[in-house]
């Protein structure tokens, strides 16, 4: 009957329990709930731990639960109870307030941004009370606020590392930096010329073709509308009056393709294969007009004079003999010279025959 009595004394007693914790918590406090009777229990009672209806092994001390210090994770609903009996105490939740932590940055778009998209950062952060305030940082620049930061119309001057800061009545925190890699097709693609102010025939010429673009452009080399290499660089190497003409690259990535003004190569050479034309009848009789023409291949065009023997006649491509008479016999050449030289060309002989009248 005293069994019975002490039984239904502890169960009407334990009914009667309550569950006390401290109204205000923040994480690193030392936080102590106690579990408490209303009456005395006639044994001594071995109490329990429960966290949402888990039994708690650490921490507790009889009718006591220690938590120092106190984690966020800590929070939840607690309740005491006795080993052997089924009654419990009513749930207490432990409210456990924290600086804002797991700061980061998420990007709300497709995985390739490209110049012109629209693009949204979304900042988000686990605190208690929940973090409103919100800030942008661009590279140590403040550049706005709120959970979302958006970007219409993204261009590559927006490339660059952000971060976002959460903040509530507790602390702040800052995310790791997120890269935004914005890519475009190639612009200001452009020539540069390594070489002396004059290119002269057997020189080295270098080409440098320049691009702004992400990615990085592949290069192409064109002489006219002719494909001549790729690269970056485009070298020759002894250059020659073959390689005269209007050189262009072309930059081209996933995005586009431009192509740089044209770049003109004026190989300097001095004169070369010199040589004189007739232009008249094989045979020259007196009285004939004559021409004769010097045809030389230099660069700059070269300045041409007209020698019989050592003995100069004139000047100009063209030299013109009208009437020509016996006096004009002789070997003709030209001379041909510009800054970088000069050639003479091999003599051509003018043979003047005149014509004998018989008398009768």
């Amino acid at each position: 009957m005293y069994q019975e009595e002490s039984g239904l004394v502890i169960q009407e007693c334990f009914s009667l329990s309550q569950l006390e914790s401290p109204e205000r918590v923040t994480e690193g406090d030392s936080v102590r709930l106690t579990c408490k009777s209303s009456c005395k229990l006639t044994d001594t009672p071995t109490f329990i731990w429960y966290k949402h209806s888990e039994i708690l092994t650490t921490g507790t001390n009889g009718d006591k639960l220690l938590l120092n210090p106190v984690r966020g994770e800590d929070a939840g609903r607690y309740r005491c109870g006795v080993l052997g009996h089924t009654l419990a105490s009513p749930d207490v939740y432990l409210n456990v307030t924290y600086p804002p932590k797991n700061v980061s940055v998420s990007i709300n778009g497709s995985a390739v941004i490209v110049k012109g998209d629209s693009v949204s950062l979304i900042c988000s952060s686990d605190s208690n009370p929940p973090a409103l305030n919100f800030s942008w940082i661009k590279e140590e620049t403040f550049i706005g606020s709120g959970r979302i930061f958006s970007i219409s119309k993204i261009s590559s001057d927006d490339n660059g590392e952000y971060k976002c800061r959460a903040r509530n009545d507790h602390g702040e925190k800052y995310s790791d930096p997120l890269t935004l890699d914005v890519q475009y097709p190639p612009r200001n693609v452009s020539i540069s010329v390594r070489r002396s102010a004059v290119i002269m025939s057997g020189d080295s010429v270098t080409l440098s073709c320049s691009s702004d673009s992400n990615p990085p452009a592949q290069i192409n080399w064109f002489k006219g509308t002719k494909y001549v290499g790729s690269g970056r660089i485009f070298n020759i190497s002894k250059i020659s009056s073959d390689d005269n003409g209007e050189y262009k690259c072309r930059a081209k990535n996933d995005h586009g393709v431009k192509y740089s003004d044209p770049v003109t190569l004026d190989v300097q050479y001095p004169p070369r294969n010199v040589s004189v034309s007739i232009h008249g009848s094989a045979v020259i009789m007196a009285g004939d007009s004559v021409t004769l023409s010097c045809i030389s291949d230099s660069n700059p065009p070269a300045e041409i004079s007209w020698f019989i023997g050592e003995t100069s006649v004139g000047s100009g491509r063209i030299f013109n003999i009208s009437k020509i008479s016996s006096d004009d016999s002789g070997e003709y050449k030209c001379r041909a010279r510009n800054d970088h030289g000069e050639e003479y060309s091999d003599p051509v002989t003018l043979d003047v025959q005149c014509e004998f009248m018989m008398v009768q």
